[in-house]
C-alpha cells in the first residue's frame, strides 16, 4: 500500500475512535451503567452456566459488583487501542525512533484521556 494512502487510512480509523470515544464518554451515567451492566450480564450468562440458575436479585447484584471492574477495563482497552492506533499513524512517517514514536503516542493518548475526563 502506498505510503500516503496508509497514512490517510490510519488517520481516518484513529479519528473515528476518538469520536468513538468521545460519544461513549458522553452517555450519562445511567445510559453508561446500562450498557456495561448489559455487557457484563450477557458474559456470565453465556460462559456461566451457574450464573443463569439463580435468582435475578443475586444475579444484579453480580453485575453491580463486576460493573466497576467492566467499566475501567473498556477505558484501558479504548485508550489502549487509541495509543496503538496513534503508534501506527507515527511509525508510517519513518522519522522518529521507534522509543520516541512510543512516547509520543503514548502522550497524544493521555492528552485525549485528560480532555475526554474534562468533557465528562
Amino acid at each position: 500500500m502506498k505510503k500516503k494512502a496508509k497514512i490517510i487510512i490510519l488517520t481516518t480509523i484513529t479519528i473515528l475512535w476518538m469520536v468513538f470515544i468521545f460519544s461513549m464518554s458522553a452517555k450519562n451515567a445511567t445510559q453508561s451503567s446500562s450498557i456495561s451492566g448489559g455487557f457484563t450480564y450477557n458474559i456470565l450468562n453465556t460462559f456461566f452456566e451457574q450464573f443463569r440458575s439463580i435468582d435475578k436479585t443475586t444475579q444484579n447484584g453480580i453485575v453491580e459488583g463486576l460493573q466497576f471492574i467492566v467499566r475501567k477495563s473498556a477505558h484501558f482497552l479504548a485508550y489502549a487501542i487509541l495509543g496503538g492506533l496513534c503508534f501506527e499513524n507515527l511509525s508510517v512517517l519513518d522519522k522518529l525512533s521507534k522509543k520516541k514514536t512510543f512516547f509520543i503516542a503514548l502522550l497524544i493518548s493521555v492528552l485525549y484521556a485528560i480532555s475526554d475526563e474534562i468533557h465528562q
